[in-house]
């Protein structure tokens, strides 16, 4: 993909960002950096950007490695330089009581990215902070940075194709390189009639329509080009053909032939995110698309049915987040770690409370639990 293969490195390659590039670049790393902006304005990429310009290594704190968040902040890299902290969308972490500690007694740089910088939850984080925020870059610097993609490519571009392109995305550079790339495909001049529908298009391509697309070619092609505008990734794509392919498909000894080409999607997935390298993506395209299709036989009329996989997650990751939450609240009066309130204290409370032991109200008052925290108690 070009928004990979054409990423920027320094801070003097960043689009729309020049005020923020020069404040990161002189940034002493004493206290942290809460970046905000809208999605896709390149907050997470200012992070990165940063990370190589200082010769840091790069390290995230998740829920997934919460854990570790404590050595995590205060140890050096493996080759003994510095480490950058990253905390994509703080916002959406569930301890942030745990995060606001560790951030007050780390040894790292840190940067921590959201999209909404008035929310409540991020009250204590904030406050030790220093904010950066940014705004959606201009059409003329978006066109700028088409242009020099599109110049690095060897591809011609009429000025009127790169105005349409750049004004179509609303500032998000990231849409405005793949739309380049996917008209380019076959050409080696882009005029202004090639990129008329990207104009005026919604950029996020109903996923509905994109099914319709694959499940409904009449070619391998158009099967392909079903899923080119589509904003979103990869492998929630394959999630959604996959848990579809029963509903639409007639023919179910078709079903081990889809499937395979499915899995096969699946294997060049996991190689891009083992080995950062994207040009395994146009082989995973084709393949839970065009293979589909080759495959496909007659179809039938069928609603089409949201991820099981991805409806099971989001369950289980906000009920983690919750319980990290409340194991936050509780752990500092019971002098336990996290992962014990979670694993001991949270269940015999839970049982108490059905056992009418104590009642959750007194539970609430004691740990100064919210609405949705004494809520779980009570299912």
């Amino acid at each position: 993909m070009w928004t990979e293969k054409h990423k920027p490195r320094r801070y003097a390659d960043v689009v729309g960002h020049i005020k923020a590039a020069k404040d990161l670049s002189e940034w002493d790393g004493k206290k942290p950096l809460l970046i905000s902006g809208p999605t896709g304005t390149g907050k997470t990429l200012l992070a990165e950007v940063t990370a190589h310009e200082k010769d840091m290594e790069l390290v995230r704190l998740t829920d997934e490695n919460e854990e570790q968040w404590d050595v995590l902040v205060q140890a050096a890299s493996l080759f003994g330089g510095r480490r950058l902290i990253l905390v994509d969308q703080v916002d959406g972490l569930g301890n942030l009581k745990k995060l606001a500690e560790a951030l007050a007694k780390t040894r790292n740089p840190v940067i921590l990215t959201t999209d909404d910088p008035k929310s409540k939850r991020l009250t204590s984080v904030k406050k030790l902070c220093v904010a950066v925020e940014l705004r959606r870059p201009p059409s003329a610097s978006v066109a700028h940075h088409v242009v020099a993609v599109a110049r690095k490519e060897g591809l011609v571009v009429d000025a009127d194709a790169v105005k349409a392109i750049s004004e179509a995305v609303g500032g998000d550079v990231r849409a405005a390189v793949n739309d380049l790339e996917n008209v380019a495909v076959g050409r080696d001049h882009v005029r202004v009639g090639d990129v008329l529908g990207v104009g005026g298009r919604d950029r996020e391509k109903d996923l509905y329509f994109a099914l319709s697309g694959v499940f409904g070619a009449t070619s391998l092609k158009g099967a392909v080009e079903a899923t080119y505008d589509v904003a979103e990734q990869p492998d929630h794509v394959l999630l959604w053909i996959d848990e579809n392919v029963p509903n639409v498909l007639a023919e179910p000894e078709r079903f081990p032939a889809v499937y395979r080409e499915l899995s096969r999607a699946d294997v060049f997935l996991g190689r891009i995110k083992r080995r950062q390298y994207w040009g395994f993506l146009r082989y995973a395209n084709e393949l839970m698309t065009a293979g589909v299709v080759a495959h496909k036989g007659k179809t039938k009329f069928a609603r089409y049915q949201f991820p099981s996989v991805l409806i099971e997650l989001s369950r289980s990751r906000g009920e983690r987040n919750l319980r990290r939450g409340i194991a936050g609240k509780m752990g500092g009066l019971l002098h336990a770690s996290g992962r014990e309130v979670e694993k001991e204290y949270i269940p015999l409370y839970k049982t108490l409370i059905k056992n009418k032991k104590i009642s959750v109200e007194e539970v609430a008052e004691i740990y100064k639990l919210d609405e949705e925290e004494v809520e779980y108690f009570s299912d």
